[in-house]
C-alpha cells in the first residue's frame, strides 16, 4: 500500500509544479515596461520634430503649418505621458510576484486536498488494500499456488477488512469465490450472502448473489436443499426466476425425486437463455440423463442449439446409447455384484444405485439407478451421468464408489439397505473396477 500513495505523492507534486513554476519564473517589471516605452515614445517624438524643422527650413513648410505640426506633435507626447501616469498608480491591480506565489500555494493546497478527497469517496482504495492484505502471506506473491493452510489465513485477513467496510461489492465476491477454491463452503454461502445484502443496498440486482449463496449452501450441506440452502434459492427465484445457479439447483431436486419431467424443463432453460454456458456440455448430460430415465432417447447436440434459438422442435437420435463398458480418462468403469449371503435379503422392487463422491463428500458426481434385478451389472460412470451441471466426474482426480440396494427407492441410505465402498479409486485408470455389496446399513 505504501507503494500507491508513494506513488501518487510523486505525481501530485509533478501537478504542483507546473502550477507552481510560472508564479517562480522572473518577469520584466510593470515599472520598467513603462519606462521602455516612455523612452521609444521620447525617441519618436524627436524624430518627427527633426523631420519638421527639415521641412520648414526646405521651404515645404510655412510658419502656419510648423507651429500647428509641431503643436500637434508635442500635444501626441503629453497625451502619451498622460496615459502612463495614469496607468501607473493602477499597477497595484496586478498580482505581485509575492501574490502569485501565495495564489500558486492555495492553489496547489487545494488540488492535492481535492484529488485525495476525490479519490477517497469515488476511488477503490478498499480495493488495494484488501488486494495488499490478500497478497501479503503468499509464499510467491500470488494467490497461485498457495497451500490451503495460506489461502485459509488470506481468507481470514481479507474477512476481517471486509467487516469494516461491508458494501464492498468486488471485495465480498473475491472472499466468496477463494472460498469456494478450498471448499470451505460454509465461508463462501456467507460471503455470497454478504454479496447480495452489499447489492441491494446500492439497489442493484442480488439475484445471482442469492442463487450462488443457495448452490454453496447445497454443496456445504452435501446435497440436501433445505434450510437456508431453501433460503437462498427462494430469495433468487423471487428476484429473477430466471436466475441461472437457481435453476440448476432446480433441476438436480427434480432429479432427485424423480421429477425427470421438470429436470429437463430447468435445465433447457438454462441453455435457452445462455446458450454458451461454461457448463453446457454437464447440462446437455444431465437432460439426456433424464431422458433416459423417462423412457426417451438422447437428444442431437443440434436439438440443444435449437432450444437456445427459441425453436421448440426436438430431434430424437435414431441410435441407442452405446453400453459397452469403456474405462477411460474422464470416467470409472464398475463392475457390481451381490454378496451371496445377502441375496435373500433383497427383492424385485429393490432399487440399485451405483455413484461416485468426490472423496469424503456425500453429493454424487455421478450416478446410476437400476433395478436390482440387473445385478451383476457392469457400467461407465462419466459426466453423462452427472447430477447436474456443477458437479462432474472429470474434474476428480480420485473418487469414492458406492453401490447400494434402496428398499425406499432414493438413494439415500436407510436402514435396512444394503451397500459397497471402495475409496480412493482413480479417474480415468482404465481399469475395471470390481465393487461388491457386501454390507447391511444399519
Amino acid at each position: 500500500m505504501m507503494q500507491f500513495w508513494i506513488a501518487t505523492i510523486l505525481m501530485t507534486l509533478l501537478a504542483a509544479v507546473f502550477v507552481v513554476y510560472p508564479a517562480l519564473r522572473k518577469s520584466p517589471s510593470l515599472a520598467h515596461a513603462n519606462e521602455a516605452r516612455r523612452h521609444q515614445n521620447i525617441l519618436v517624438f524627436k524624430d518627427r520634430l527633426a523631420e519638421l524643422e527639415a521641412d520648414f527650413n526646405a521651404g515645404n513648410l510655412d510658419q502656419h503649418q510648423y507651429k500647428a505640426l509641431k503643436a500637434e506633435l508635442e500635444a501626441s507626447l503629453l497625451n502619451d505621458v498622460q496615459t502612463e501616469k495614469q496607468v501607473t498608480p493602477g499597477a497595484d491591480k496586478y498580482l505581485t510576484r509575492s501574490a502569485l506565489f501565495t495564489l500558486s500555494g492555495i492553489v496547489t493546497v487545494a488540488l492535492v486536498a481535492g484529488s485525495y478527497g476525490l479519490y477517497d469517496h469515488w476511488g477503490a482504495v478498499e480495493d488495494v488494500e484488501n488486494y495488499q492484505a490478500w497478497l501479503k502471506n503468499s509464499p510467491d506473491g500470488s494467490a497461485e499456488g498457495a497451500s490451503a493452510e495460506d489461502m485459509m489465513n488470506l481468507i481470514v485477513r481479507l474477512k476481517e477488512r471486509l467487516e469494516q467496510s461491508p458494501d464492498n461489492v468486488d471485495g465480498w465476491y473475491m472472499l466468496a469465490r477463494s472460498s469456494m477454491s478450498i471448499e470451505r463452503y460454509d465461508l463462501a454461502t456467507d460471503a455470497f450472502v454478504q454479496l447480495a445484502m452489499a447489492l441491494e443496498r446500492a439497489e442493484e440486482d442480488a439475484s445471482a448473489a442469492y442463487g450462488l449463496a443457495a448452490q454453496a449452501s447445497f454443496f456445504s450441506t452435501e446435497g440436501r436443499l433445505e434450510g437456508d440452502t431453501r433460503k437462498w434459492l427462494d430469495k433468487a427465484i423471487e428476484l429473477n426466476p430466471d436466475e441461472i445457479n437457481a435453476l440448476g439447483l432446480l433441476g438436480i431436486e427434480a432429479m432427485e425425486n424423480a421429477r425427470f419431467e421438470e429436470a429437463v424443463s430447468y435445465w433447457s432453460r438454462i441453455l435457452e437463455l445462455q446458450p454458451d454456458h461454461p457448463s453446457r456440455d454437464s447440462i446437455i448430460a444431465g437432460i439426456n440423463n433424464a431422458r433416459e430415465r423417462m423412457g426417451m432417447g438422447p437428444l442431437e447436440s443440434g436439438a440443444f442449439n435449437s432450444v437456445a434459438s427459441g425453436k421448440t422442435e426436438m430431434t430424437m437420435s435414431d441410435a441407442a446409447p452405446d453400453t459397452e463398458v469403456l474405462a477411460g480418462e474422464g470416467r470409472v468403469a464398475v463392475e457390481v455384484s451381490l454378496e451371496p449371503a445377502l441375496i435373500s435379503q433383497i427383492s424385485a422392487s429393490d432399487t440399485l444405485f451405483v455413484f461416485a463422491t468426490a472423496v469424503d463428500q456425500r453429493m454424487p458426481m455421478a450416478i446410476k439407478r437400476m433395478s436390482v434385478s440387473a445385478l451383476p451389472v457392469k457400467l461407465v460412470l462419466d459426466d453423462s451421468l452427472a447430477m447436474g451441471p456443477m458437479t462432474k466426474i472429470s474434474t476428480a482426480q480420485e473418487v469414492t464408489l458406492v453401490a447400494r440396494v434402496s428398499k425406499s427407492g432414493t438413494a439415500a441410505a436407510s436402514p435396512g439397505d444394503l451397500e459397497g465402498r471402495l475409496s480412493p479409486v482413480q479417474v480415468g485408470s482404465g481399469e475395471v473396477i470390481k465393487l461388491t455389496i457386501n454390507t447391511l446399513v444399519q
